[in-house]
């Protein structure tokens, strides 16, 4: 998923998943459950998506409707993505506050001599996914360190 704010685009996609928590939200005065996901992109810069599911009332209170599902993305700061990680109970998957990354180092590279049979496969599972191969590689390295 990805949205434009403010003439810049934040996109799940390419982004890293840094957190995930479960809480009560005040959304267009429906207080349910909401997900919330801290995000981080390849510049540095937070955001948060968070999703709301909620039924539908009539005037007179009852279930109208089936289930509707409302997505909102928000940029913040890093002050605010320091207090996602740190208040409530939070799922953290990787705290970019542990471990400062000096600001010359802003991404590295990482050399893996493959089998070119093994690099077709890849590609083709990128491919699938809608992603570079370099992003479905992020993607594996992310899963393999959360687990």
């Amino acid at each position: 998923m990805k949205r434009l704010i403010d003439g810049v685009t934040y996109n799940t996609e390419t982004a890293t998943l840094l957190a995930k928590s479960d809480y009560v939200g005040d959304w267009n005065n429906l207080a349910s459950p909401v997900e919330g996901k801290l995000y981080q992109t390849r510049a540095g810069a937070f955001f948060i998506v968070e999703e709301i599911e909620y039924t539908p009332l009539d005037p007179d209170g009852d279930a109208s409707a089936a289930p509707v599902r409302k997505i909102r993305f928000s940029k913040c700061s890093e002050e605010r993505a320091r207090q996602f990680i740190n208040v409530g109970e939070v799922e953290v998957y990787l705290n970019p506050f542990e471990e400062r990354v000096s600001e010359e180092e802003t991404e590295g590279t990482i050399y893996a001599r493959i089998p070119a049979s093994l690099k077709r496969k890849i590609e083709e599972a990128a491919k699938a996914e809608g992603l570079s191969a370099n992003s479905w590689a992020m993607r594996c390295f992310e899963r393999c360190l959360s687990q």
